[in-house]
């Protein structure tokens, strides 16, 4: 008994000696991209790593940690025992060297030697009780009340400001020319026409009857107002739709293709799906969206894709990580906010103020971006066509009622290969994007090659499957596919 708590003794006595002068490790870890992340820690590294879980608060690292496996990261430790001092000091020396502070080298967040010793619950508790009743200053408490404005009423720059003022100008709400006007036509109890009118408002006030009274007749509450039947005039109904898919900010592309087969945004026949990916990579994003935007509500059908996914993610995580740079939504973040995708290497003309985050402010304000994102849906459904990304979620027992996660990960997979092995839909054709059809082309057809000058990028068709990816980036092609109802 009394040697059990001697030697307790003398190990509690030297874990205190250790953490009154602990002594540090300088690691570094390598992904399988060649980017590097520096560390510094004063526990084990067995402890500090924790087989890859203990970056949870670095997201660009964790990301990486996610895609590789933490078994396929490499782990070198760079030397042990230093002070504080020497390792902070070999930690920024490392980090310049290896330039993984930079999204394209590596993962560090920061320039080093910024790690701070926890606080002791004791020196927590002097502080909580030094600062109870105290008011804040007041130089705090006005950076609070900006950082709260920043936060929910974003700040729009002058330039900002004088774009929005100018695409309103002519605005055709504001003249009572509104697009979204149903017309009305009067009918007496015989069903004979009488009248027809531009809106319901505008034959309320012709008529002298009342507005609300002509809406329910029209909506079948009620059978008649007045002594007159009311009802919408039936819009045309779509006759021919017009299927694009991966324009990736593309405009003339875009334009190009539905030109030829013979689209016309004004014809109340024509409608237009796009199974997306309408951002990125190319420099037209906003030009992109103020055209399929401009397409009546009731004939535009847009199907979510994996870039949307990605600048919503990007957008809700306020950072870009390479991933971003390299699949175009720093693009086109920077664009739709009307600037130049290099101001988040070198800043922003004449303000020394600015913070490539703020873009971040901006892009919340871009209503067409919002109001594009909204409408999108993760299949759509039109007679044997069902219209997707990429592929319909596998592995649950009714794809239309498939979860967003299992929506998130369908939006990722090769649709040939899917369809090759045999994940079909019965009785549908399934039209889709996100791989380039000269791969199917190539492998399933053993048509031209998968790039090069005899790449073929057209429309791929086959028994339940149609592929519209023209890889648009590479080919400056875009493929549109035309069903008539």
């Amino acid at each position: 008994m009394t040697l059990w708590v001697w030697t307790n003794i003398v190990v509690l006595n030297k874990l205190a000696m250790k953490n009154q002068n602990p002594t540090y490790t300088v690691y570094r870890h390598c992904t399988p991209s060649g980017k590097n992340y520096i560390g510094i820690t004063s526990r084990s590294v067995i402890t500090r790593w924790n087989n890859g879980h203990g970056y949870s608060k670095n997201y660009h690292f964790a990301r990486a940690i996610e895609k590789y496996g933490w078994q396929n990261i490499q782990h070198f430790i760079i030397a042990e025992n230093l002070s504080s001092e020497e390792a902070k000091r070999m930690e920024q020396e490392l980090i310049k060297k290896f330039k993984s502070n930079n999204p394209k080298y590596g993962y560090n967040i920061t320039n080093g030697g910024d790690m701070r010793a926890p606080l002791s619950e004791e020196s927590r508790t002097k502080i909580s009780t030094k600062n109870k009743g105290v008011p804040k200053p007041q130089h705090m408490r006005d950076k609070l009340s900006i950082t709260k404005q920043r936060q929910f009423y974003p700040s729009l720059s002058e330039e900002h400001k004088k774009r929005i003022s100018e695409s309103l100008k002519g605005n055709q709400r504001a003249k009572g020319n509104c697009k979204n006007k149903r017309p009305v036509i009067q009918y007496n109890l015989d069903m004979s026409e009488i009248a027809e009118f531009p809106s319901a408002t505008e034959a309320a006030q012709a008529t002298n009857c009342d507005l609300s009274s002509i809406c329910k007749c029209c909506n079948g509450k009620i059978p008649r107002h007045k002594g007159f039947v009311w009802k919408w005039k039936e819009k045309p109904k779509v006759k021919k739709w017009f299927v694009i898919s991966d324009v990736h900010s593309y405009l003339h592309e875009m334009k190009q293709a539905l030109n030829t087969a013979g689209f016309d945004k004004d014809n109340p026949e024509h409608g237009l799906i796009s199974c997306c990916d309408l951002l990125d990579r190319g420099p037209r994003s906003l030009g992109v969206l103020q055209y399929v935007m401009s397409i009546p509500k009731e004939r535009r059908i847009f199907v979510r894709g994996n870039h949307e996914d990605l600048l919503e993610s990007c957008v809700k995580r306020r950072e870009f990580y390479q991933n971003d740079i390299s699949n175009g939504t720093l693009k086109t973040i920077f664009n739709l906010c009307g600037m130049s995708e290099d101001a988040i290497w070198y800043g922003v003309r004449g303000n020394i103020d600015w913070d490539y985050h703020d873009v971040f402010f901006k892009i919340k304000s871009v209503k067409i971006l919002w109001d594009y994102l909204a409408e999108c849906v993760d299949f759509y459904e039109l007679g044997k066509y069902v219209f997707v990304h990429s592929w319909v979620p596998i592995g649950t027992p009714d794809w239309r009622k498939a979860t967003k996660e299992e929506w998130d990960n369908a939006r990722w997979g090769n649709p040939f290969e899917m369809w090759r092995i045999g994940y079909k839909v019965p009785d549908k054709t399934i039209v889709c994007g996100h791989w380039h059809t000269s791969w199917a082309h190539n492998k399933l057809h053993q048509k031209g090659t998968e790039f090069g000058d005899n790449a073929c990028f057209d429309i791929f068709i086959d028994e339940g499957i149609v592929g519209l990816d023209a890889c648009t980036a590479h080919s400056h092609e875009c493929n549109c596919f035309v069903i008539e109802e």
